[in-house]
């Protein structure tokens, strides 16, 4: 696998910088616009260092007309540094990203596998150039589809949902770097409960590892605290409204967690 020629992509990047002076502050929105005639998708922005941004988008403005991800590094004013895809067949949608090491940046990406594997995960390492570097892959028979993953103590945490066990339930797997490459050291279902959950988003409090899913039947939002080491739930919280409820993403700041859901009212979402 490598990265394959630059394709057109369709994506809205932007950037706002503040201009302040003594008694009056004025702003400028500076936008970048990527794309061709296909289906290109944004997907998610990640901090690097030194200011740098990258931009994590699927793209089918390719040559074979598939689903690949691009990147875009971009700096501090919002120019582009570099830009790449990578592919593996049959398709890639990225998913998430981390850097760590000297630089080097690994893409969490859900692959289809086929029909036998379904959807798996993949992890795909490359350079601070943008130059591919190495592949790692985990997935069963079922359906697996990564959401997150996280730097934390040198092991590289990732987070979805896996179907193995029969019934959608959060998976978590971690990864050390040894030799160049990513090499798994735990993989297990997180905090169980029987039921179908869709996992939405996770993040690290402290030593607690935060899983926020929606639970498929009853539509309602479930949010767990586990043990990343043992995968045991620490301690659960669940939606009470009687409209159907969906999570949407969440965030730490401080000693705090903030979980966003959305509700389907009479009157609207």
């Amino acid at each position: 696998m490598k990265p394959s020629s630059m394709p057109k992509l369709l994506n809205f990047l932007w950037a706002l910088s503040f201009a302040c002076a003594s008694f009056a502050q004025t702003s400028t929105v500076q936008i970048r616009v990527y794309g061709g005639q296909q289906d290109d998708r944004g997907r998610r922005v990640v901090q690097l260092s030194g200011g740098d941004v990258l931009i994590l988008s699927t793209t089918n403005s390719t040559d074979d007309g598939t689903p690949h991800a691009w990147l875009h590094r971009m700096d501090s004013t919002a120019d582009l540094v570099w830009s790449t895809t990578i592919e593996d067949e049959p398709l890639l949608q990225p998913m998430d990203a981390v850097e760590h090491g000297d630089g080097l940046i690994t893409v969490l990406g859900m692959r289809f596998g086929g029909v036998a594997q379904a959807y798996d995960w993949g992890w795909y390492t490359l350079n601070s150039e943008g130059d591919f570097l190495t592949e790692t892959h985990w997935g069963t028979a079922s359906w697996d589809l990564p959401v997150r993953t996280m730097l934390r103590n040198d092991t590289l945490w990732s987070v979805g949902t896996s179907y193995s066990n029969g019934t959608g339930a959060p998976w978590v797997t971690a990864h050390v770097w040894v030799d160049d490459s990513w090499s798994l050291v735990h993989e297990g279902a997180a905090g169980a409960t029987g039921e179908e959950l869709n996992v939405v988003d996770a993040a690290f409090l402290g030593e607690q590892l935060l899983i926020l899913s929606t639970v498929i039947e009853g539509s309602r939002v479930h949010w767990m605290a586990v043990n990343p080491l043992t995968d045991e739930s620490i301690w659960t919280y669940e939606s009470s409204w009687a409209d159907a409820t969906s999570a949407v993403a969440l965030d730490i700041q401080g000693g705090a967690a903030v979980a966003l859901m959305n509700v389907e009212t009479e009157a609207g979402m």
